[in-house]
């Protein structure tokens, strides 16, 4: 806690480009282009109950998710589109200039590269970064071959008889079977006809079911997925152990590697459709890398996730402190330790103290983390966050977690019941930030 506390005091959310330490890569710098800055609103309803007046032509973005104007006007997006594609094309300039002065490769972690990566990596070459940056590179190429032996893995225990009531890895295969049609049903690559749906699994056959592969998109997520359950388990689980701790699979990893799937197939198209196993490989060691060694300790472990419960208890703790004074974040902090006093005079606890509160107050935030802001942000927003995520470690959910409480603070605050509050968080997604 004192290390995350430290951290965060450091950059006080609003930091210069100062020190630089080239182990850690943990140098604080904000820097903003001396340029004129359209300004979007970050909450604006539409007038207009339906400006989109042909309602069975649905428009997607292009990453394929389809776009809503339900509370940002259609003419404002546009207008927000055109001006940050702008913003993109100069970004992507002066990396173009950047990897010249290195002879084309990427060049080593500096404050200057830091800089370049809080402002946007360009897309064409995001999937690259994040695969090198993160240190997945170094992963496939130490371990070569592994990812299609772990596919393997699956067929040689159903041939030998065992079901998912014997083996831990297929019961978790089963979860993941449960949720792959329910990862970005809004994404026009990810979406499959009902008859898919509906289709006969055969629980006899030691093959996967066929609909599991009709949409290429939902087959990789799945291999992706197989993979990584018996990457994570231990070895007395017929897995390979190459997690820190036992995961397996648990709600929100299919997100987060739907969407790096998304990123590298789009950045490899034509790899995608001739070799998808290549791009599901780099995609799986940028996943285990990510939750193995990036988020924190038993993040997504088979005791409920009580990594992400603590980190939030952690954050929580640190927002409280100090009646939020040190983050910026007075508004929330007083709005929680009221819920919290309401919600145990209601249960007949109002003699408890503050430190013991037992209120779901303290994981509000809990599915940001979980899902590292994927469906809770636009997508753009989560692309950037990625890039730091990648680069600079966990300390970024943090960070970004108390900038969204600050902007928010008075959407918050303002809500009389615990409920309403928690509701606000979970859907702040339907405001636009860019």
């Amino acid at each position: 806690m004192d290390i995350i506390e430290e951290d965060l005091v450091e950059i006080d959310l609003n930091d210069d480009v100062s020190s630089y330490n080239e182990n850690q890569f943990q140098t604080n710098g904000h820097v903003i282009e001396n340029e004129q800055i359209m300004e979007i609103p970050l909450i604006e309803y539409s007038n207009v109950v339906n400006e989109n007046k042909d309602e069975d032509k649905d428009e997607y973005d292009k990453y394929g998710f389809k776009k809503s104007y339900k509370y940002i006007s259609k003419k404002r997006q546009e207008e927000y589109e055109v001006y940050y594609q702008k913003v993109l094309e100069r970004r992507e300039q002066k990396w173009n200039l950047l990897l010249e002065e290195h002879g084309g490769k990427f060049p080593p972690k500096s404050t200057k590269l830091k800089r370049f990566i809080r402002k946007g990596i360009p897309g064409y070459i995001r999937s690259y970064c994040w695969l090198y940056y993160s240190g997945a590179k170094e992963e496939m190429s130490n371990n070569e071959g592994l990812y299609v032996k772990l596919l393997n893995c699956e067929f040689e225990e159903k041939n030998k008889g065992l079901t998912k009531k014997n083996s831990k890895a297929l019961d978790c295969i089963y979860c993941v079977e449960k949720d792959l049609f329910r990862t970005f049903p809004d994404n026009k690559y990810f979406e499959v006809d009902s008859s898919v749906l509906e289709m006969e699994t055969n629980k006899n056959s030691t093959s996967p079911s066929e609909k599991y592969y009709v949409n290429p998109y939902i087959g990789s997520l799945r291999n992706i997925l197989v993979a990584f359950v018996y990457y994570s388990l231990p070895k007395s689980d017929n897995g390979y152990g190459g997690t820190s701790y036992t995961i397996g699979y648990c709600q929100s990893l299919n997100y987060i590697a739907g969407l790096l799937l998304l990123i590298f197939s789009q950045n490899n198209e034509d790899l995608f459709k001739s070799n998808a196993t290549a791009i599901e490989e780099m995609c799986f060691w940028v996943f285990a890398t990510l939750i193995g060694k990036i988020l924190p300790k038993e993040m997504y472990g088979e005791n409920g996730m009580e990594g992400a419960i603590i980190e939030q208890e952690l954050l929580w703790n640190l927002i409280i402190a100090e009646n939020g004074r040190k983050f910026g974040v007075k508004k929330v902090a007083k709005w929680k330790k009221d819920m919290e006093k309401k919600n145990n005079i209601m249960n007949g606890l109002d003699g408890v103290p503050e430190s013991e509160n037992l209120t779901k107050l303290g994981i509000l935030t809990f599915k940001w983390m979980t899902t590292c802001f994927v469906g809770i942000l636009p997508i753009e927003t989560v692309l950037r966050v990625w890039d730091c995520i990648f680069t600079e470690g966990s300390i970024t959910i943090l960070r970004v977690t108390l900038t969204l409480l600050r902007i928010y603070e008075n959407d918050i605050s303002k809500n009389d019941d615990e409920l309403e509050g928690w509701d606000f968080i979970n859907v702040i997604k339907i405001y636009e930030l860019y």
